[in-house]
């Protein structure tokens, strides 16, 4: 298929960068936030599935992949004040 290639390559991009912009966090920030980075990567990961892609199907919608991403926020957000307290 044509646009094969494009995707690909599209992916292999957001990869990289998803890569290196954990490389830098590691080094500007702590292994805790970057382990919290990744936590809410996740459910938004899954949410991504759930909308119309070029040469996938839509998965279905589960309320899990959004209370989850809220749950990963709020998360974020108390441990974030009580760190920095």
């Amino acid at each position: 298929a044509p646009g094969i290639l494009p995707l690909a390559a599209f992916y292999w991009i957001c990869n990289i960068g998803i890569s290196v912009t954990a490389i830098l966090l590691v080094q500007k920030s702590s292994a805790a936030a970057t382990m919290l980075a990744n936590v809410v990567a996740l459910p938004l990961s899954a949410l991504l599935f759930c909308c119309q892609l070029p040469f996938l199907v839509a998965q279905p919608f589960h309320w899990r992949f959004a209370s989850s991403l809220a749950l990963a926020v709020a998360g974020n957000l108390i441990y974030g004040e009580i760190l920095f307290r």
